[in-house]
């Protein structure tokens, strides 16, 4: 991370320590795609959230991309895949795969693939090397017309030349984790929230679930939740939630992830 964001470091050490402890002992290199997402820690995080590697300290750590301080607190679901493959991989967006606040995703297991399901994350510096910001809510949305999955801005702002994402597509990547997409509708949305009934989360509290807004699930509809994400246990039901504490539109989707212990 560049001399100027020192500070956004120093203020993160304590997350930094708690992510890179899970983190570090699959991860071997830099290079080792990390998914993550909010936990159940009772402390909203409404920024947009990322990950970066210290190069000096070797840590992972996940950090907001506004670059103001982390809420002290906070809790993260992590997953490491220790090895890129053709199903997880990097993506960076440049001025030939951007489409507005599309960016185009070009992979032999997405093409022409409506109903494939992606996770994923924000990555300020793969490979320990550059580092570029994008303080937007981020997606996955399918276009049509090109026939090719793209990482969405759900804010609709344009999307940020040199901005990275980790990328997985469906769940055997994840060695172990069962995948399937959550759409809100009124009979499952409490307010922020919008609520999973599965038999691995339904009264189980220690599921771990991963979460990514699918803007248009199998190609079909568009609906845009401008908010970060999160996943928090109710007691009884896990939920994916707006951060922000906004109400989740009706027909959002997520492309989930869980692990039922």
């Amino acid at each position: 991370m560049r001399a100027q964001d020192a500070l956004l470091a120093s203020e993160n050490a304590s997350l930094a320590a708690e992510l890179s402890a899970a983190a570090s002992a699959q991860a071997a290199h830099a290079g080792a795609p990390i998914f993550q997402r909010s936990g159940s820690g009772g402390i909203p995080e409404p920024a947009a959230i990322g990950v970066w590697y210290d190069t000096g300290t070797r840590e992972w750590a996940a950090f907001r991309e506004d670059k103001a301080t982390m809420t002290a607190g906070e809790s993260f679901n992590v997953l490491v895949v220790p090895r890129s493959s053709k199903s997880v991989f990097v993506q960076r967006a440049t001025t030939a795969n951007i489409a507005g606040n599309f960016k185009l995703i070009n992979s032999k297991l997405t093409n022409g693939n409506p109903r494939a399901e992606l996770q994923v994350t924000q990555s300020f510096d793969p490979g320990g090397k550059g580092g570029t910001y994008n303080p937007h809510p981020v997606g996955v949305g399918y276009d049509r017309s090109r026939k090719r999955w793209a990482i969405i801005n759900e804010d609709r702002a344009p999307m940020t030349v040199g901005a990275a994402f980790n990328v997985m597509v469906g769940q055997a990547p994840s060695n172990g984790g069962k995948s399937s997409v959550l759409t809100t509708t009124r009979s499952n949305q409490d307010g922020d929230t919008t609520l999973i009934s599965n038999s691995q989360t339904t009264g189980n509290p220690n599921n771990v679930v991963f979460v990514t807004q699918n803007w248009n699930p199998g190609g079909k509809g568009s609906t845009y939740n401008n908010a970060q994400t999160g996943i928090w246990y109710t007691g009884t039901r896990e939920g994916a939630f707006n951060e922000d504490h906004s109400h989740t539109p009706l027909k959002s989707a997520f492309n989930i992830l869980v692990f039922s212990s």
